[in-house]
Formats: C-alpha cells, structure tokens, sequence
C-alpha cells in the first residue's frame, strides 16, 4: 500500500523519480531477501550490551501532581491490560502467553520468564474491533495489509505504539507507586518477549517502531528520573538491547523516498533521536552516528515539510499537528544530547505552532482538514471525558510542549511542557507575524447562487483575518465568529491525506458549531466509508448538480486524480473570494461578513451547474476521532 503511494508520486513528481524509486526499490530487496535468509536460522534479538540513562532532569512528585490529570479508572484499566483503541471501546486485550517457534524462541522465552507468576500478557498481535489476530512469526514484509474486511492494521499498531506508558509512568511517579512502575516494566518485557524483532504486524510498519521506541525512552526515563525503585540489571540489559533493535530496524528501513518524505519519515528520525539519547551517544559510536543522523535529518525536514506560512504538506490539520509534535520532541531530544540547530530551524518550528493556534475553535477543538487518524507521538495526559472517552481534537498538549520549548517564559504549562523543560534547555524564538490579508478585492461576485446567514449585530466586532496561502486555510475569528475556508495547497503530488474539499467551509457562531467537516471516520477496513468521507459531499463546498467529484476517488484510498487546487483571489477581514477548476470552467466562492450576516455566494462559468445554496445538514456522522461516529450534529 505505501509503495504503491509512493510509486504513483515518484511518476509523477519528475521525469527520474520512477527510475531512482526503482533502484532504491530494488537495493531494498536484495537486502530484504539477505536479512531474511539470516533471520530464517538465527535470533533477530541483539545480543549486545550498552549503557541506557534516563533523558531527563530529576522530576519531583509534586511538580508532576500539578501538571498531570488522568482519571483513576484509565490508569487501572490500563493496569488491567483493558485498552480502548482507535474506536473499540475499552477492551480486554489478553494473550495466552504462548512465545512462538524457531530461532527467537529461546531468547523470547527467558525474556517472558523475567515477567511476575501473576502477570497476564497482552495480546499484541490483535485488532480489538474486529478480533482479528495477526502471526507473530511472520517475516515484516510478509504481513499483510487487509483491504476492505472490516479489519485494521492500526489497531495493533496503535496498540504497540505504547502511548500509555509515559502517562502510567507520570502517575507512578506522581503517587510514588513502586507496583505501577512495575507493571509498566513487565509491559515492557512482555512486548519484547512476544514480538521478536523483525517479525510479526507490530515491525511492519518503520513509523510505529521508532513511536514505540520514544514512548519505552520517555516512560524509562520518567521512572528513573523520578527515584522509583531501580530497574534492575536484567530489565536495564533487555530493554537497552531491545532499543539497538529498534534503531538498527529504523536505519535499515527508512521510509525515505527520493521523490518527497512525509510524516512517516520523520516519525522515523524523531524516534531514532529519542533512542540515541537513551543509549549515551558520547560513549556508544553507533549512537552517536544515530544522533548525528536525526539532526541533520530533523533540520532538513522541518524546512522542506513545514511550508513558508507554517503548515505542513500534506495538507491535514491533524497531520498537522503530529508532525510538528514529532519535530518539536525530536528536536528536544537531540537538543538535550547536546545537538545544536540553525535559527531557522527553530523560526520554523515557531511558525508551524503559530498554525496550530490558529487552527483552534471556540470549542478548543482544531479544525479537521483534510485527514484524521488520532496519530500522536507522545500522548503524556490524554484529555478524557466523564465517560472515559478521549477528546482526540484538542492539540493543546503539543502547544505546551512546543511553548516549552520555544519560549524564555519561566512558567511552563501543562505534563507535556514540564517534561520538555527536563528534556532540554529552552530557545528564545520570536513569533513571526501571521499575513492579515491575500490578493486584492476586485469586483464583487454577480449571479449565481446565494445564501444569508443573519445573526444580529456585532458579529465582526474584533474581527482578525488569518492568511495560510501555502497550505490553503483562511480563518477568521471574532468575538462571535469562527469561520475557515480551505482554498489553495497543492505541496503533496498526490493528496494522500486530502479530501475534496476546496471552498468548503466551516462555520461557529456564539459558540455553536453550524457548518462543520465530518473528520475521517476510518481507512482500509471500509472503503466505502472511506470515500464517502473524503468525498465532496461530505463538505460544504460548490456542489455540481449532477454529482461529479473534482478529483476521482477510484485511483486509490490514499490518492486524488487528479489533485484539486483552488486559489484565493482575495481574502481580508471583510471576507474572501476564491475558485476552483476541478469540474472544468472555473466554480467560484464568496464569502463576506457584515456587522450583523454572513452572505456566501457559489458561481460557475462554462454553462456548469451547482447545486442549490442551502444550509447543510450534517451529511455524515460526525467522526471526532480515528474509528468513532456520534450523530451529535
């Protein structure tokens, strides 16, 4: 599936982008094939010994109680190996315990013999929605991907991403509980036991190795720094070794393309950063040469995948916003190993912080353009509600650990902002200045269709106007008002994480939601429902009467042909005016704000015909998260 991706972008990117993915592909696979014929007789698992140190400063219990809130119940359902993964609800995940076959055996079953008589394993290898279980000795390559079975890769992979480490390790050392710190070292030993490397649905995918590899470090580190009971010597051995594993796998499969990277790779470097701390880069040559690698690695994508006006690429906000939670806890980690950026590193960081701000609704809640799977990078005090749902939209944990990080204040906020500020020493940036306005105004649209939402005076009171032209979004928000266009943004040859949603947009009054964008839902299980999400039907956008899509949703689940631009003629604090081409002549969208109503008006050249003007009714079940539908409205 992502090479077929990146097959379809090399094509198209330039006329050598076939030819290099076909050499890099072919390098690729002689290795592959070498590495599997060694796997076939011998243990994958690293024999070696090296030192591992906690990253971060001494964390004192009283700052953590502070900062961190997780309700009991979470913790304990976590404890009790009960997780609600991407949708499933809260869901017992427990494995018979039974190690497989072949050369790892061995190492797996003295790994799993260091676990307490009372422990229960997770069960790894299983979509907690559909039950599914994927084979734990399968070769990584070999693992498949199911398509339209009701089935999801992403559940495992969640899953062994172990996001819930770091936060039960806040709560341990928060509470000083020696038997929570205990738990999460099992969980530990558990995954290495039952997951050899190089084997198995949870070393499929390169991006959730080098997650998991984060989240070990973070969680390790929060137990050591927090004067808990020692890990003892065999833990300190298995886990640091673990951690080569982890870091020679991300080095031998990058998931870098000549044709462009994306937040794939830079999950990669992000990760390997984190690993190469732990494992004392001034004494381990191999780490160091890792710490080397993410930060030249780091600097490099941040420039090429946040664009000029501080968004990201590929064309989602919540994308988005794990990309630069990974910049931001890469850069800290390489920060705090003793690497040095440019200042333009930083300025670019600075300035994709600044788009997620912006991105923010009266709700708290970023706007959902473009893709949304709930992807984090580190997930230190997940945000649940009283019936221990997560709000998976609200991105103020990566502001903090972004402010934390990029600002003299001497007060941090939040878990995220105290644990960055123990990671490394902060880097004064000043915000650089977000455009007020694109284009010139010219002539008001005449004809066409029209719709006048009245909502009573002083709705433009205190009006600001935020320009994003090189992502595409324009925001404008007032005392009363939260509006947003999606316009322009065409960076990602291929629109693997867009929809068809140029003009569409978004609309909160007095707090209340009116127009919104329906998120995601979910990907390779439902294809159906997967397009219907993406579709343009499912956005409040120009609408041709007789159905069509600007872009074919047939050439893929993660393609657009061909991709969709649109361009913002005019934009200011009075409204916007922009247009598209994806149905030929060009469609055309007005927006204009008056002190008491809001007037859109849709136009199309060449003849065509739109839809009738109405206010939408919500077209699909709002998705607030990667496999969850409410019909809240």
């Amino acid at each position: 599936m992502l090479a077929g991706r990146h097959l379809k972008r090399a094509g198209r990117s330039s006329p050598g982008g076939l030819l290099r993915f076909g050499a890099m592909t072919i390098r690729r696979r002689l290795r592959d094939l070498i590495d599997r014929r060694q796997a076939t007789w011998s243990a994958t698992y690293s024999a070696d010994k090296t030192p591992l140190i906690s990253i971060l400063d001494p964390l004192e219990a009283g700052q953590i109680s502070a900062a961190f809130c997780l309700p009991d119940d979470v913790i304990e359902n976590w404890r009790s190996h009960r997780f609600d993964i991407l949708g499933s609800g809260w869901v017992a995940a427990l494995s018979d315990g039974q190690i497989s076959s072949g050369p790892n055996q061995v190492v797996s079953e003295q790994i799993a013999a260091l676990l307490p008589t009372v422990y229960k394993p997770v069960d790894w290898h299983r979509d907690l929605t559909s039950g599914h279980c994927w084979r734990p000795d399968q070769w990584h390559r070999d693992v498949p991907i199911p398509v339209g079975q009701g089935v999801d890769i992403k559940s495992p992979w969640e899953l062994a991403r172990c996001h819930h480490l770091p936060a039960m390790a806040l709560a341990a050392a928060a509470g000083g509980d020696a038997d929570l710190a205990s738990e999460i070292r099992a969980q530990i030993l558990d995954f290495i036991a039952a997951n050899p490397p190089k084997f198995g649905v949870n070393w499929r995918c390169t991006m959730d190795v080098a997650i998991r590899a984060a989240n070990w470090v973070v969680a390790d580190s929060i137990l050591r720094s927090a004067s808990l009971p020692d890990c003892s010597d065999d833990m300190t051995d298995i886990l640091s070794a673990s951690l080569l594993d982890h870091g020679r796998f991300i080095i031998g499969n990058l998931e870098w393309y000549p044709d462009r990277t994306g937040n794939h790779y830079l999950a990669n470097i992000s990760g390997l950063a984190f690993i190469a701390a732990a494992l004392v880069p001034k004494v381990n040559t191999e780490a160091a040469g890792w710490l080397k690698l993410a930060t030249r690695e780091l600097e490099r994508e941040v420039d090429v995948q946040f664009l000029r006006d501080g968004g990201h690429f590929e064309g989602s906000v919540a994308y988005h916003r794990l990309c630069l939670e990974m910049a931001v806890w890469g850069t800290g980690a390489c920060r705090g190993a003793g690497s040095q950026f440019k200042a333009a590193h930083y300025e670019r960081l600075a300035a994709a912080t600044e788009f997620l701000r912006a991105t923010i609704k009266p709700s708290g809640d970023f706007v959902q353009v473009g893709d949304n799977d709930s992807g984090r990078f580190l997930n230190l005090c997940p945000d649940f509600d009283d019936e221990l749902q997560e709000r998976q939209l609200t991105p103020q944990a990566t502001l903090d650990a972004a402010a934390a990080l990029l600002s003299s204040a001497k007060t941090v906020v939040g878990v995220d902002g105290l644990v960055m500020s123990t990671l490394a020493k902060p880097v004064v940036v000043a915000p650089g200045e977000i455009a007020s306005g694109h284009g010139s105004s010219g002539e008001v649209l005449s004809g066409g269709n029209e719709l006048v939402l009245p909502y009573g005076e002083g709705l433009d009171e205190g009006i600001q106007a935020l320009a994003f032209p090189d992502f595409g979004l324009f925001v404008l928000r007032s005392k009363r008002l939260w509006l947003s266009i999606r316009c322009g943004g065409e960076t990602d040859p291929i629109g693997a994480h867009r929809h068809n949603d140029q003009l569409s947009v978004e609309l909160t009054v007095d707090g209340r939601d009116i127009i919104r964008d329906p998120g995601t839902y979910i990907y390779t299980p439902d294809p159906a429902a997967r397009n219907a999400y993406r579709a343009i039907s499912a956005h409040f956008t120009p609408q041709a009467a007789d159905g069509r899509e600007p872009a074919s949703l047939d050439a893929g689940l993660f393609f657009l042909d061909p991709l969709m631009g649109g361009t913002c003629v005019f934009f200011d604090e009075t409204g916007f005016r922009g247009w598209h081409a994806g149905f030929g002549a060009k469609v055309w969208r007005e927006i204009q704000i008056k002190p008491d109503r809001i007037i859109i008006r849709d136009r199309a050249e060449g003849g065509q015909q739109l839809s009738p003007l109405t206010l939408p009714e919500q077209p699909l079940p709002f998705s607030p998260g990667y496999g969850r539908r409410d019909n809240s409205g």
